[in-house]
């Protein structure tokens, strides 16, 4: 299955999104490509892929977090430098988004870009 170069993963609170953002970023890296994470995450800050930027930085994998993840603050904001994905070859882009309507509007910023280069989007759902 051709998961393409935009991927956003999305589903509720706490049903694994990050944990497979991770996975699949270091499956992709592991076979040789060019990876970028988007930290959309501004809703749960006690699990961010963000908080793993060290460990995937050392497998070649860009990680573009909020500018306070990983500090004691909790600011819901979006780095701008999420923007820079849509205009340069990064390899594939993978979002891992929020899991709310917070998520959802964070995403749709977004939106206009994602449509014209076209994605894919996983719904991860944890019984």
């Amino acid at each position: 299955m051709d998961l393409g170069k935009f991927l956003v993963i999305c589903g509720h609170y706490g049903s694994g999104k990050t944990n497979l953002t991770l996975n699949l970023a270091r499956e992709f890296a592991g076979l040789g490509e060019a990876v970028t994470v988007v930290d959309m995450d501004i809703v749960n800050p006690y699990f961010r892929s963000s908080d793993y930027t060290g460990l995937l930085e050392t497998e070649g994998i860009k990680v573009i977090a909020p500018s306070y993840a990983g500090s004691t603050l909790d600011v819901p904001a979006l780095s701008p430098e999420i923007y820079s994905v849509f205009d340069s070859e990064q390899g594939r882009v993978i979002f891992d988004v929020g899991g709310d309507d917070s998520g959802a509007v964070a995403l749709g910023r977004f939106a206009p870009q994602l449509r014209e280069s076209g994605y894919q989007m996983l719904y991860v759902i944890n019984r």
